[in-house]
């Protein structure tokens, strides 16, 4: 705003010659006229210092404080308004640039326009509750003011960290010039008011919140300050010369559709400013209303996002890493969910922390975090994408709050409520890693990069194993797929470079493409005696006959009997005239059917010790004792315990032969 003060004299003058009530007098060093019998001050020809005007002259109340009364009186250092005042005029303290104390009484009800203009030494300033009107700027080129304080009990103007407001604080009326740092506008503003931060050079950020409509006329016109500024989808106008002489100012960025904008808006920023706007929004254009534009993405602190729907969904993040915390909400919405590949790559993030706001991760959200060693999810979360945590290979533990109805966690792995669907095993786990018995679905990418495993064991109850669930597992050398696996799609195995063999104890189950592709050199299939829909090749891969279990009537022979060993928890015993019996194995009254050491006992004896005349040996002599085993066994608990220990001790051991 330009002032023009020789616009406001002549309408003053001519009231001078109009009326016949008014008339200049002088008392002590006040001069003043009268009016039906009130007394205003017009005039100051005192020494200056402390000043202070008197509640009557001549037994008549002083009731105001004319225009440009004190103007330029700049020798005075305080000034005391007494309550009988009504009214400070236009102008009055004009310039008063000695001024560094004000009281203002409690009977004044009008503050004039530019009333204190000028008055560089105030610092603060108290508003009375009795003031209902103050005029525009009337604070304004006080540049030492860091402080408008309106008293409580005031119904007109309200004030918070020493800005003034409208009574409900939906407009903001003037920023103190003094002010320093960073400042965050109301949430409850709808209105910044022209001028509101004219000249405000020493604020170096201003934070404008969705919910304002409208910026006026100059209303940060001179904050040299301001290097960028962000303007809210809610704002529909901006007045001329909003940010005019905004001489450090490069950017400003648009979150909604172009607003109604007056002339000169942006004039006098920095070489190079530019108006950036979100792909999608109507009205802009290059050279927008002179000014060049680009499209940006939307970006809180180290975070891009979006919005839908009221609700944030992080996109990306910017930051330099270490420990960060996602924000529970950005502009006054809620942070739902963090897209696919949010975090894609960012190997100096060390530790996320997921607020309870968010409902859903998306696919490969984390992946390739190579400096993430764990992370917790919440109980808020319902969905979570593929490969959330592939290729973190720091990882090894994720923990999912007790509370969460879709997800759960055993030993720092992620499954399902259930644990019916095992969805991802850190890529730092190493060494052997069996299964827990009840999973029925390896999810996508599921042990993806678990280079450090070398060994695998799969329950019974799997039945199907998703696409890329063991890709890139270079420790792996053999796999054993159990017989109720049905399908297993694409590229499941594929770059497990170690791998030679895949061991498939039921029929042949569909198979996606590529499924080993990329594995050793001589890597085989094979499968049992028996067993349906293998060919030679069987989906290009070479294929072989084995015996998971041992049939023989020369190394083993007992009476005419030939003792043969399923691959299951069982012996089966068949006699000279073609009878069976069955023979239940020990382990199982220690360890239960479906218990998965169990499993790798099985898988040790039918491909390590069956394979050997000794082993056969060992394994007939087992069997044969079985039911005196189990009976002592059944006998003793405390047996039973001690046998349990060491087969679970002895299980992974086996199982590294």
């Amino acid at each position: 705003m330009r002032f023009n003060k020789s616009l406001c004299i002549l309408p003053l003058i001519g009231c001078l010659f109009l009326s016949s009530t008014v008339f200049a007098l002088q008392s002590g060093n006040f001069t003043y006229t009268v009016s039906n019998g009130e007394v205003t001050i017009t005039g100051y020809t005192g020494s200056g210092g402390a000043v202070t005007i008197p509640p009557t002259i001549d037994g008549m109340p002083v009731v105001g404080i004319g225009y440009d009364a004190f103007e330029a009186y700049t020798n005075m250092t305080s000034i005391t308004i007494p309550s009988s005042v009504t009214t400070i005029g236009d102008w009055a303290f004009y310039n008063c640039t000695g001024l560094t104390s004000v009281t203002i009484g409690s009977g004044v009800t009008t503050i004039g326009n530019s009333a204190f203009v000028g008055c560089t030494g105030l610092t603060s300033i108290s508003i009375p509750a009795s003031v209902t009107s103050i005029g525009e700027y009337a604070f304004g080129y006080c540049t030492g003011l860091t402080s408008i304080v309106v008293a409580a009990g005031n119904t007109s103007y309200a004030s918070q960290d020493g800005i003034l407001y409208n009574y409900g604080m939906t407009t903001l009326i003037q920023c103190p010039e003094g002010k320093t740092g960073e400042f965050s506008i109301p949430s409850s503003v709808i209105t910044i008011l022209h001028d509101a931060f004219l000249l405000c050079t020493g604020l170096t950020s201003i934070t404008i919140q969705a919910g304002v409509t409208t910026i006026g006329q100059s209303a940060f016109d001179t904050c040299t300050g301001l290097t960028s500024i962000t303007i809210p989808a809610s704002i529909t106008s901006i007045g001329e010369e909003a940010f005019y002489g905004c001489t450090k100012l490069v950017s400003a960025y648009f979150y909604g559709n172009a607003p109604t904008m007056g002339s000169s808006v942006f004039d006098g920023c920095a070489s190079g400013f530019t108006v950036y706007y979100l792909a999608g929004a109507t009205g802009f254009s290059n050279l927008w209303h002179t000014y060049p534009t680009a499209v940006f993405t939307r970006q809180y602190a180290d975070f891009t996002y979006t919005i839908s729907n009221g609700a944030v969904k992080i996109t990306g993040y910017t930051g330099a890493g270490g420990a960060i915390a996602i924000p529970s909400a950005i502009e006054g919405l809620p942070v739902v969910s963090i897209g696919n590949q949010a975090f894609f790559n960012q190997a100096s993030i060390t530790g996320i922390t997921i607020p309870d706001s968010v409902t859903s991760i998306g696919s490969r959200a984390f992946s390739g975090c190579t400096g993430l060693t764990s992370m917790t999810i919440p109980s808020s979360v319902t969905s979570i994408g593929d490969g959330v945590f592939l290729l973190c290979s720091s990882m090894t533990s994720i923990e999912v709050a007790a509370d969460n109805p879709n997800f759960s966690s055993l030993n720092g792995v992620l499954y399902n409520k259930g644990k019916t669907a095992l969805l991802q095993c850190p890529c730092g786990k190493t060494g052997n890693f069996t299964i827990p018995a009840g999973v029925t679905a390896i999810g996508v990418y599921a042990f993806s990069g678990c280079t450090g495993l070398t060994g695998i064991a799969l329950p019974a109850s799997v039945t199907i194993i998703r696409s890329y669930a063991f890709s890139g597992c270079t420790g792996l050398t053999s796999i054993t797929i159990p017989k109720n696996v049905t399908s297993i799609k694409s590229y499941t195995f594929d770059g497990c470079t170690g791998l030679t063999a895949a061991y498939f104890y039921g029929n042949a189950p569909t198979l996606g493409s590529s499924v080993f592709d990329a594995c050793a050199s001589g890597f085989t299939v094979y499968y049992t005696a028996g067993a349906t829909g293998f060919t030679n090749p069987w989906y290009t891969y070479p294929t072989a006959v084995f015996t998971p279990l041992l049939t023989t009537t020369t190394s083993i022979r007992t009476n005419s009997t030939t003792t043969t060993f399923a691959g299951s928890a069982t012996s089966t015993t068949t006699t000279a005239s073609g009878s069976t019996t069955t023979t239940a194995c020990p382990a199982t009254q220690v360890l239960g059917a479906d218990n998965p050491r169990l499993e790798n006992l099985r898988d040790f004896r039918d491909s390590k010790l069956a394979r050997s005349a000794t082993g056969c040996r060992i394994i007939n002599i087992y069997y044969k004792n079985a039911d005196s085993i189990n009976a002592a066994l059944n006998r003793s608990p405390a047996l039973r315990l001690a046998a349990k220990r060491v087969l679970e001790t002895i299980a992974p051991v086996l199982e590294k032969k």
